[in-house]
Order: structure tokens, then sequence, then C-alpha cells
């Protein structure tokens, strides 16, 4: 089934960037495997900064796949009682994927490297 609520492209980014993650895990498991303090620095911060992306994809994949089933249901079943259920599964779960789709592609926008710099202000009469 198509997903219609986010594009090829991005789906094919952010299961990337799932793999990516998985990976990152893998490696922060085995400490021996990590070469010195720093690189292990390195990765820990990088793991932090998908997490969140990587949580909200995999709440995502669930919510969607609950969508595809309410779905099929509509598609193949002759019972007019469980069509009407997955009638309203299907009404509750567009504005959680939509609302998760949103917050995809927030997360997926660039950071600032500034961002994580101190600032002074100075705020004057």
């Amino acid at each position: 089934m198509r997903n219609e609520f986010l594009s090829e492209k991005l789906l094919s980014k952010l299961e990337n960037l799932e793999k990516r993650y998985l990976e990152l895990q893998e490696k922060i498991a085995n400490p021996q495997n990590i070469g010195n303090a720093l690189e292990f620095q390195k990765l820990s911060k990088e793991v932090a900064e998908l997490e969140e992306l990587y949580n909200t994809f995999q709440q995502y994949k669930n919510l969607f796949e609950q969508y595809k089933e309410a779905k099929s249901i509509i598609d193949n079943e002759s019972d007019e009682e469980l069509i009407a259920l997955a009638k309203e599964e299907i009404k509750n779960l567009k504005p959680q994927l939509k609302e998760l789709e949103i917050k995809l592609k927030l997360l997926l926008l660039p950071k600032d490297e500034r961002d994580e710099k101190n600032v002074i202000l100075e705020i004057r009469a």
C-alpha cells in the first residue's frame, strides 16, 4: 500500500536515518570497537541527535501499520459492523499520522551549528 502521508523520498531518507541510528546503537553497545573516548563521545552525540527522530518514526510506522490494517478490513470485509469500526479507527488515525508527519519533517530540518554555542545577551535600559 502506498504511503499517502509521506513521500517516497522522505520515507527513504527516514529509513536510512533509522539504519544509521541502529548502527550507532550497536557500535556504542560494544565500546571495545571504538578507538578512543573522543570518538565515543562523537558517536553518543550523534545517537542523541537521532533518538527523537527514530522514536517518532517508529511511532509513525506503528500507526501507519494500524491504518493499513483498517483500510484492508474496509476493502476485504463484508461485515458492516467491522467496517464501521475500521472507518472509525481510520478517522482517529488520520490526524495522528498527519501530526507525526509534520513532526518528522521538522525533525529533519538541518540544525544550525551555532545552536550549541554559548551567547551573552546584554539588555540595556
